[in-house]
């Protein structure tokens, strides 16, 4: 039998935001998850905090809370 894996909207919205930001990668991505709790509160997090990962920095957050790239999420 096939079991179902359903998630809710907000974790999949925050993947997909953080697959599709190109300044981050697997290495970023897992670095701002395990940091925040889960994929889920990256975007709760406020800017300074996140910059203060090693990594991350200005370039990588204006990529991470880019409009263009909420919008077509919400768009699809």
């Amino acid at each position: 039998m096939l079991k179902l894996i359903s998630m809710n909207d907000n974790k999949l919205l925050a993947i997909l935001r953080l697959q599709r930001s190109r300044a981050i990668g697997d290495i970023l991505a897992k670095k701002l998850i395990a940091s925040s709790g889960g994929v889920e509160y990256i975007f709760e997090q406020k800017k300074t905090i996140l910059e203060k990962i090693n990594g991350i920095g200005s370039h990588t957050i204006k990529h991470l809370f880019d409009k263009k790239i909420v919008l077509k999420q919400r768009k699809n």
